[in-house]
Order: C-alpha cells, then structure tokens, then sequence
C-alpha cells in the first residue's frame, strides 16, 4: 500500500488576530503539497474552510473539570531595593482535554480515510519560505521511508510543532481519549493516578522507548536545523507558557501591588538578569484603539519600566506586541503573570 501523509491543525480561533494568522499559515502550510485536515473548536469561516481539504467541528470544546495534583507553581523571583518582581504560571493545561480529544477524533478520521502517515503542526506555527524546503524534504523522507515517528525531544516532554507519527502505530500504542475519564484511565494505566500530566508530558511517557532513536531529535537541533528563519507560538494564550519571558530576559506587562494590595496600574518592563549586551526591546501597545509605542534599551543587571496610570479592568482588552516575536490580546489582569511588589511609587 501506497504510504499518504495528512497535516493535521488543531486550533482554537476565537479572535480576528488569530483568524488572519490561521489564513496566513495555511498558506505555508499548502506549498507542502500534503493535504490538510483542519480540528476545531471554535467556527470557522468560509474563507479558512476554502483553503482546507477537510475539516473536523466540535463545538464542546472539552475542559478538564475534575481535581488532580499539579506541580507547584512555577516562578521566577528577582529582588531589588526599589521593588521585588516575581513572574509565575501554573503548570496546568485545562483545555488539553479537547487537544487529546481531538487527536483521538483525527486520527479514526483519516484512517477511515487510508491516510496512513499523521503530520501535525501548530496552527500559529508560521514556516518561513527559506524553511519550506527542510520541512518538505523531513516529510516526504518519512513517508517513503515508511518510518514510524518523528518527535522533537524538550526535557521531560514532547515539543508539539511539528511532530509525525504512523496512524496504525499510533492507534496502537496511544490511548482512545474522548471525555475525562477516559483520561483518568490512562493516568491509572500509566501508573500516575490522579497527577495530572499535560499533552505533552503524557506523549513523553508514552512513547519514551522510542525516544533514543534517530528519527527523534532535541528541540534546539530542531530549532538550529528547521526553524532557522520560521517563527514559533505566533499565539500566546496558555497561562502554563512563560513567553515572552526566556531565561534571564523578562519582557512585557506587570501587575503593581503596593503594600500587597493591587493597584490601578499596569507597568511595562524589562529586566536583563543576566544577558551581557544591551537589549533593545520594541513595544506596541493599544488600548481602546489607541496605539502607543515604546523602547527600552535595558543592560546587564538593570531594568526599564514605563507605568500605565490610572488603568482598570474596563480598558480590557488590551493588545500588546514585543519586537517582531510576541503579540497578545490580554482581556484581565489575571492573565498578566508578572507582578511587581513595592512599598512606594518608584517611578
């Protein structure tokens, strides 16, 4: 039998923003000449279901509801005299329910179709043209190679971008996932019970024995070797990802609590913990169709701030964007993960 790949989008377009960068994607996405089986959660137009070759709806949008035993919050702690800042997400993913649900969907779906090779992307994962080619060429050897898996390799999880995987193996080797509990049988079978593992750690585990060979690669070789002028998380609405915060850089919005007490005011900041050069950082920000922008020019141990006054939650939504490499809509102040702490005004 003739080996036929699919790519396969899992995505959630509840904003104009994300409906232009879908479109602009699946342009991209279409020069691979593979066809293209788009999963929803959310209405598509007409436009984006003209540029697809199938689409799949389900407009339950499936959320994790039951109690499970997370890890702690993770944070980032930085202490200066004027103020303490402190950056934190939770290492949760309610909506990975759906993604395991519509995974589950896709896969009887395309092989009912004989599709036989299941390449998935990321929806805001946007292929540059100088990158098309590698793609191109990582995909068609895994097809007429007739190989079983390609998964990029982060730490103790597998990185979603771009991942293959044969349909049968996977039907196979990975749980049929359609409401909770069926999740919450896979936790017992893998032995975790009630601790809760996100899509990506659950991947990890299950296919774990795989992972040592050539067909799986580190994220940075993925990044150094496929993604050199492509762009990564176009998108940002996870509470459970740190963008644009990196290692030693914290970039963007910041709550203001002084004397522990929120207050009316929204700080735009940068902090270079430890990067040697100064860094220039771009900001777009609108606010009830008013655009405002602002650089900082921060250097090693130091930080810049510029304070929206006078701000409260009837402003929201709010748009922010980062250089060319991050764009948000926030719609509250629960969605702003950095917090500065202060005695006084500093500013």
């Amino acid at each position: 039998m003739i080996n036929k790949p699919i790519i396969v989008l899992d995505c959630f377009v509840d904003d104009v923003d994300k409906e232009k960068l879908l479109l602009k994607n699946i342009d991209q996405f279409k020069k691979l000449n593979v066809s293209i089986l788009l999963i929803a959660n959310s209405p598509i137009s007409v436009e984006i279901q003209k540029k697809i070759d199938y689409l799949i709806f389900d407009k339950q949008n499936l959320l994790f509801k039951e109690d499970y035993l997370y890890d702690l919050l993770i944070y980032h702690i930085i202490e200066y005299n004027e103020f303490k800042f402190r950056s934190e997400f939770w290492y949760k993913q309610e909506h990975g329910l759906s993604v395991l649900c519509n995974l589950t969907k896709a896969m009887n779906f395309v092989k009912k179709l004989d599709f036989t090779k299941f390449v998935h992307f990321e929806w805001d994962y946007f292929i540059d043209d100088a990158d098309i080619v590698k793609i191109k060429e990582a995909i068609t050897d895994f097809v007429e190679n007739d190989k079983i898996v390609f998964l990029i390799k982060n730490k103790k999880e597998i990185s979603f971008y771009f991942w293959m995987v044969d349909v049968d193996y996977w039907q196979a080797k990975f749980p049929q996932i359609l409401k909770e509990e069926d999740y919450q049988n896979c936790l017992k079978t893998l032995k975790k019970d009630k601790l809760f593992q996100k899509v990506e750690d659950l991947f990890y585990i299950v296919f774990e024995n795989l992972l040592h060979t050539k067909d799986c690669i580190e994220l940075d070789e993925f990044k150094n070797k496929f993604v050199t002028e492509s762009k990564l998380n176009l998108s940002v609405s996870d509470f459970n990802f740190s963008k644009p915060n990196t290692a030693y850089m914290f970039k963007g919005f910041a709550k203001i609590y002084k004397n522990d007490k929120l207050t009316n005011e929204i700080a735009l900041l940068t902090i270079n913990d430890k990067t040697e050069k100064t860094v220039e950082t771009n900001y777009s920000i609108k606010i009830n169709d008013e655009n405002n922008c602002f650089k900082h020019l921060t250097d090693k141990d130091c930080w810049s701030i510029h304070i929206i006054h006078n701000f409260d939650k009837s402003k929201f939504p709010i748009q922010l964007k980062i250089n060319d490499e991050f764009e948000k809509t926030y719609h509250s102040f629960d969605e702003i993960t950095n917090s500065i702490y202060c005695k006084y005004d500093f500013y």
